[in-house]
C-alpha cells in the first residue's frame, strides 16, 4: 500500500467506527457507469446527470467492515477513465 491509501486507512479508522454506513461519492464519465455500479451493487445508488449528460454524480451509502474494504472500493473505481471520487 503506498502512503496516500496508509494516510487515508489512518484518517478512515480516526473518523469512523467500523462497521459502519459510507458514503461513496464519484463523479464518473457516462461509460463507466454500468462498471461503478458493478463495484458498488446498484441498490439504493442515487445518480445526477450533469447538464451536459456527459457525467452522472453517483452516490451511495454502504455498510463497510472495514477501511480495507472502502480502500478496495476507490482502488477498483480507479479502473474508470476520467473519474473523479470525492
Amino acid at each position: 500500500m503506498d502512503d496516500d491509501y496508509l494516510k487515508f486507512k489512518a484518517l478512515l479508522e480516526k473518523e469512523h467506527t467500523f462497521p459502519c454506513e459510507y458514503l461513496f461519492k464519484f463523479i464518473v464519465p457516462f461509460e463507466g457507469v454500468e462498471y461503478i455500479k458493478r463495484i458498488l451493487g446498484d441498490k439504493n445508488i442515487k445518480m445526477h446527470s450533469s447538464k451536459t449528460g456527459k457525467y452522472l454524480s453517483i452516490n451511495l451509502k454502504k455498510l463497510v467492515n472495514s477501511s480495507d474494504e472502502i480502500i478496495e472500493v476507490y482502488k477498483e473505481a480507479q479502473n474508470v477513465i476520467g473519474i473523479i471520487a470525492l
